[in-house]
């Protein structure tokens, strides 16, 4: 017992630390895996975004491209033309004509408001024209409509725009790396960025053309990129404008235009619908582009895009949960199947050692007795004929309890390795009792007890089995009781012959002390003697008795239980099948 406790504690010890030992591994498979599902979830959405902001610098770039090749002349709502001549030919003076700038009558929710800021004056926009060229447009120039509303924008305009700010912050943003698109300025810029700036700043400097450009009575007139800046308002607002520096004969000029920034943000989100959610995308002001990227700032405006990392939704298990599943149930099988073994290799040990002790302390009774006994007679050491006698009939009861004890033994074994085998016969209720009884008088009779039989009214149905079983399994219940129930008042054992659902049962009945609820369902497990175990009881026999019972029952094809409904004495039921 010792021995077992032992090897129970250490297989547990094994198995806990084999599940330790896997519940560490995966949980760090699991931590693994998780690593590596949120590193392909972030660069999948890496590259999500820099698609994304590519399509809207894309966008962008195509809005501004124009913008930047404007000639400088067009922000004048009048202009002279460098050369004009008549239908025949003939050439007119310079200044002797003028033409419409296409911007007089240019409307864009994009961009609502171009303007011209010099040195000596307020701003002025070539959509609200003053003066006479008021009238002349009025007059000559249809389909210009909101010039009160440009009017109103101008007016605001002029609140927060500055001739020397605007200078300085032009000369602030031709460092960043967006506009000058030099990569020793942010190291950290990865190539992706680097190349964005590029095509943007190419878009928002095509000046190749523009370096001849001549109005009547002006030299060359030299422009430079258009460069997005945030100019902050005396009232706390902040407003994106793009505008470009302009040296002319007279002096330096600045030229630009307002952003609708609300307008914009909605542009881009239409570009990348297919990506991302457009209320996802979250648009910040960045005012210093170029010193920290992140792969979200745009190139063609001052504007940090921010796209929130989705998770997931829980799906099924995948390839990982499958394999750490399989070797769970892998594992845990393997210390199943080790218990199990180890369990019926310890239990084999209790039953083979409870089964020495048993049959040795069983034999070594009736072997001393034999012995001492053959010696006396054999030595005629008793004369009296009665007590020889008697000496004789102790003799032949004790090998008959050897032979019973031999046959339980070889009985059990049969049945253990599958070598049992049964002849069937057709036989009855009436048969069967009649056959067993005068053997089971015998036995009764030895210990003061009658065996009472009654056959059910009407009889049980006819039976197919083997008598001479039968009469084996009836006798182990009847030696039973007869030494379990010794001194049990009636003294008597009965036998029940009843119908069944099967076929026949026979109840065999004791008014003894009973089975104790403890021990009703190890009664019929081998080497099982209640409270004490085979080898320590004063009443003999080994414990295989009911053991051999219920397998040659199980060999006829019917049961053999205890029936839980009698509680004063034992009541055993065999079942036997009808034919």
């Amino acid at each position: 017992m010792k021995n077992a406790t032992r090897i129970w504690i250490a297989f547990v010890g094994f198995a806990l630390a084999a599940l330790g030992g896997m519940a560490f591994v995966t949980l760090r498979v699991l931590d693994l895996d998780a690593r590596a599902r949120t590193l392909q979830l972030e660069g999948a959405h890496r590259d999500r975004v820099r698609l994304a902001l590519w399509r809207m610098d894309s966008w962008l770039n195509a809005q501004l491209a124009p913008e930047a090749a404007r000639p400088y002349f067009h922000y004048r709502a009048w202009y002279s033309p460098q050369r004009a001549y008549d239908r025949d030919y003939g050439v007119i003076g310079s200044g002797e004509v003028v033409t419409p700038s296409p911007l007089l009558a240019f409307r864009s929710e994009l961009f609502p408001l171009h303007f011209e800021l010099g040195p000596d004056g307020p701003p002025t926009s070539p959509q609200v024209p003053l003066g006479n060229e008021r009238d002349l447009t009025d007059a000559y120039v249809p389909g210009v409509a909101e010039l009160d509303g440009s009017t109103a924008r101008l007016r605001e305009l002029g609140g927060w725009l500055r001739y020397d700010d605007l200078g300085t912050r032009l000369g602030r943003a031709s460092t960043f790396v967006m506009n000058c698109v030099a990569p020793t300025v942010a190291p950290s810029a990865d190539a992706d960025f680097l190349n964005r700036a590029q095509q943007s700043f190419q878009a928002r400097s095509n000046i190749a053309q523009q370096s001849s450009w001549r109005v009547a009575g002006n030299s060359a007139v030299t422009p430079g990129p258009l460069l997005p800046i945030w100019i902050d308002a005396a009232d706390g607002g902040a407003h994106l404008v793009f505008a470009r520096r302009v040296d002319v004969a007279t002096g330096t000029v600045y030229q630009g235009f307002t952003v609708e920034v609300e307008a914009l943000e909605r542009g881009c989100r239409a570009q990348i619908g297919d990506l991302f959610r457009p209320v996802e995308l979250t648009f910040e002001r960045e005012d210093t582009p170029g010193e920290d990227l992140a792969g979200s700032v745009l190139t063609t405006a001052p504007l940090r895009v921010t796209v929130p990392l989705s998770r997931p939704t829980a799906r099924g298990a995948g390839a990982t949960g499958v394999v750490l599943g399989v070797a769970w149930g892998a594992l845990l099988l393997a210390i199943a199947a080790v218990g199990l073994t180890l369990g019926a290799a310890l239990s084999f040990g209790t039953r083979r050692a409870r089964f020495a002790s048993a049959v040795t302390h069983e034999l070594r009774s009736p072997l001393t007795t034999f012995r001492m006994y053959s010696e006396m007679l054999a030595e005629d050491m008793v004369t009296d004929p009665l007590r020889r006698r008697q000496y004789l009939e102790t003799l032949c009861r004790e090998s008959d309890r050897l032979a019973h004890l031999v046959e339980n033994v070889l009985s059990y074994a049969r049945i253990e390795d599958g070598r049992s085998r049964v002849q069937r016969g057709l036989t009855t209720a009436d048969a069967l009792l009649e056959r067993a009884l005068p053997t089971l008088r015998r036995r009764a009779a030895d210990v003061g007890f009658e065996v009472v039989t009654h056959v059910a009214t009407p009889h049980p149905p006819a039976v197919e089995t083997d008598p001479a079983v039968v009469e084996q399994i009836l006798f182990t219940l009847v030696d039973n009781a007869c030494k379990y129930a010794r001194g049990a008042k009636p003294a008597c054992i009965e036998i029940h012959a009843t119908p069944s659902l099967s076929g026949l049962a026979l109840r065999v009945r004791d008014h003894g002390p009973g089975i104790p609820g403890a021990l009703r369902r190890s009664v019929f497990r081998p080497f099982e003697r209640g409270l004490r175990p085979p080898g320590e009881s004063d009443i003999p026999g080994v414990g295989l008795g009911l053991a051999v019972a219920r397998g040659l029952a199980g060999e006829l094809g019917g049961t053999l239980t205890l029936d839980p409904d009698v509680t004063s004495g034992a009541c055993f039921v065999l079942t036997l099948p009808a034919a």
